[in-house]
């Protein structure tokens, strides 16, 4: 893990090969390498963390949020894992949402 460390308070942070900026409203994470502005907003300083580990490892995240998956879709370049990504969200789309549970003996 190299992680570089900039001595102004909120200068970018280069983790992986992705820098990671303060915002106003969380943080921002780019992709360096790429000619295309690859970039996603993030809430969390440890979310950060996790997407870029997630894609430069290409890891699924089947618990994850739609919100952190579609973060993963954006930040990489890898056409496989993307479809891969794109798959699993279209499952949780098949799925729907559960019904709530009624109980017809419990009075209201």
């Amino acid at each position: 893990m190299i992680i570089i460390f900039h001595s102004s308070k909120y200068s970018p942070i280069i983790y992986k090969g992705y820098s990671i900026s303060k915002t106003i409203h969380g943080y921002r994470v780019t992709k360096l390498s790429d000619s295309l502005d690859r970039h996603t907003h993030l809430e969390s300083f440890k979310m950060c963390y996790f997407v870029i580990d997630s894609v430069t490892s290409k890891k699924l995240q089947y618990k994850s949020s739609k919100w952190i998956i579609n973060s993963l879709i954006r930040l990489s370049d890898d056409e496989e894992y993307i479809n891969k990504l794109k798959g699993v969200l279209q499952v949780r789309q098949q799925k729907g949402k559960k019904q709530n549970y009624f109980n017809p003996i419990k009075k209201k």
